[in-house]
């Protein structure tokens, strides 16, 4: 989610926030309480571009770092300085779910190496909590593309990771037919596949859409965009309507409406809401990481009607947030924004 060392784009920052707010919804499903049709859009439609943006965003900025460098030494750095500056971030935000939902990581019965390894696996490979395998999505990402870009094979990785969305999608959206193929079949219905349309199918993709953003032109953007979420949203209906769907995660017009969005998005800076998109970068963070321990302490308290729920953890995560922003206190905000 960072992006230093470039100008800021205040559109994208208080979309971030925006974003930030759908992972709540995903987490929450508000409104199925209310009608089965509106929870759907709301906690499973709406919310679908949220992570997706989040890979989009880090990957361009950080492609156009890369793109920036003169030499290999250069990229390594820059590299090395992303890498470090999320995995301080991932290392504070595990360390905070494994003391406040201790119950998860110690199975009754349990041995203290399996514990322990565990929580290795869970750290390194499936994400230490729930939202936090966005990480594991991001490490992968930066190795494989700053590999790509030092032995110059950016555009090979670029039109590839579009056929590694295309699988997603066949295992997700369009998974009876995924289903048909010889060998495919047997990898979207392993119990491995979450974790590979995570990293590779969904996080490598839209981070490395970040390579074709600049190249997309913004003639009639808004159209093409309005004319993309209408063919999403239509997209996910057919999918329904035939049970061709296993879920609504990845879907074909997912990736082009949200290509579309970030163009517009880029086009249109808003430079004079510096102070606003400010707010939002911060408050997009911390709500994202923060979010599950205000869902788990409402939930304790014996509330369970989902758009409750969710109207609380976005209120509180958001409140909190601003707090911690005014307190501004600079060894915390560097695991925060």
């Amino acid at each position: 989610m960072k992006n230093r060392g470039i100008a800021r784009n205040n559109s994208i920052d208080i979309f971030r926030f925006i974003s930030a707010l759908l992972v709540v919804a995903i987490h929450t499903n508000p409104a199925t309480e209310i009608n089965v049709y509106l929870g759907y859009f709301c906690s499973q439609i709406l919310p679908r571009v949220a992570v997706p943006f989040f890979f989009c965003v880090s990957g361009y900025f950080y492609i156009k770092k890369l793109n920036r460098a003169t030499e290999k030494r250069e990229m390594i750095k820059i590299f090395r300085a992303t890498f470090l500056s999320y995995l301080k971030i991932y290392v504070f935000w595990s360390i905070i779910y494994m003391v406040c939902d201790y119950k998860q990581y110690f199975y009754e019965g349990a041995s203290a190496k399996g514990i322990i390894a565990g929580i290795v696996l869970n750290f390194f490979v499936y994400g230490s909590y729930y939202h936090l395998w966005y990480f594991i999505g991001i490490f992968f990402s930066l190795i494989i593309v700053t590999g790509c870009y030092l032995i110059r094979v950016e555009k090979v990785l670029a039109y590839f990771s579009v056929i590694l969305y295309l699988a997603g999608v066949l295992g997700c959206a369009y998974y009876q037919i995924g289903n048909k193929i010889p060998l495919f079949s047997m990898l979207i219905s392993s119990s491995y596949f979450t974790l590979i349309r995570r990293v590779l199918l969904m996080a490598l993709p839209f981070f490395m859409a970040g390579y074709f953003l600049p190249k997309i032109s913004g003639r009639n953007i808004s159209i093409k965009m309005v004319l993309a979420g209408t063919l999403f949203v239509g997209e996910i209906i057919v999918v329904n309507i035939l049970g061709l769907n296993v879920n609504i995660i990845e879907t074909i017009f997912l990736y082009i409406f949200l290509v579309y969005v970030m163009v517009w998005l880029l086009l249109r800076p808003q430079k004079e809401k510096k102070r606003a998109g400010e707010i939002c970068r911060y408050l997009a963070s911390f709500v994202y990481f923060s979010h599950p321990l205000f869902i788990m302490l409402i939930t304790q308290i014996g509330i369970e009607k989902n758009t409750i729920v969710f109207i609380l953890s976005a209120f509180l995560s958001t409140v909190v947030g601003l707090i911690l922003m005014n307190v501004n206190n600079k060894t915390l905000n560097q695991f925060i924004s």
